[in-house]
Parts: structure tokens; C-alpha cells; sequence
């Protein structure tokens, strides 16, 4: 049998809860919130080039009212939840990621509270 030092057994658990917990972490369903800015006029009724799972780069005509935002330098639609809400190009918005999927659709939660 190995000869373990003193507190070594537990470093050895401890890494292992470690990997267990950070795997479970990385698969885990959770919906994400991020920050994000505004670059478009409300895109409702006109068409532009969408990506998702589903169509990859089609040509979309929008019929409700949808929003580009810009997040890390990549930008993507997004739905306003509140449909009687509206913004405009350099509001900064929190954004609602479901199931930390970027593939779904992306929907602003509201205008955040302007910096001091």
C-alpha cells in the first residue's frame, strides 16, 4: 500500500470534488444575464441576415420587434421581453441568455442603470 503524507489523502479528495463540481458546472442549464450595447434602430419589418442552429447566415424578414446588440465583440438579434419597451442605438442593456445557449434567441431585459 502507498505511503501518503500527512494531509495528502485530502488533497487528493479535494481535487477530485473539484474536477466533479466544475464538470457539472460547465453542463449545467442555467440562464445567463450579460451587458451588452445597442447598435441598431428596432429591425421590426425589415430583413437582414440571421445565424442560428436552424438557418445558417438566412435572409430574415423580422415581424416583431427585434434589436442588434453587441456583446465581446460579436454581435446578434435580440428580443425585448417587455414589447412596450424601446431603445436605441449605444443604450447599454441587460440581456437574458436561456439555458446559457447563445444559439437561442436572445432577449433584453431592460436598459441598465446609466454609470456614475
Amino acid at each position: 500500500m502507498a505511503d501518503f503524507y500527512n494531509g495528502e489523502i485530502e488533497s487528493i479528495i479535494c481535487n477530485a470534488i473539484n474536477i466533479i463540481v466544475q464538470q457539472q458546472i460547465a453542463n449545467a442549464n442555467y440562464d445567463k444575464l450579460i451587458s451588452g450595447i445597442v447598435i441598431s434602430e428596432n429591425l421590426k419589418g425589415t430583413s437582414s441576415y440571421v445565424s442560428s442552429k436552424y438557418l445558417e447566415n438566412s435572409k430574415k424578414t423580422h415581424p416583431e420587434d427585434v434589436y442588434r446588440v453587441e456583446y465581446q465583440n460579436s454581435t446578434f438579434l435580440a428580443y425585448p421581453l417587455n414589447t412596450q419597451d424601446s431603445y436605441n442605438p449605444g443604450d447599454r442593456v441587460l440581456i437574458l441568455i436561456p439555458n446559457n445557449d447563445m444559439s437561442n434567441e436572445k432577449y433584453i431585459m431592460r436598459k441598465r442603470p446609466s454609470e456614475v
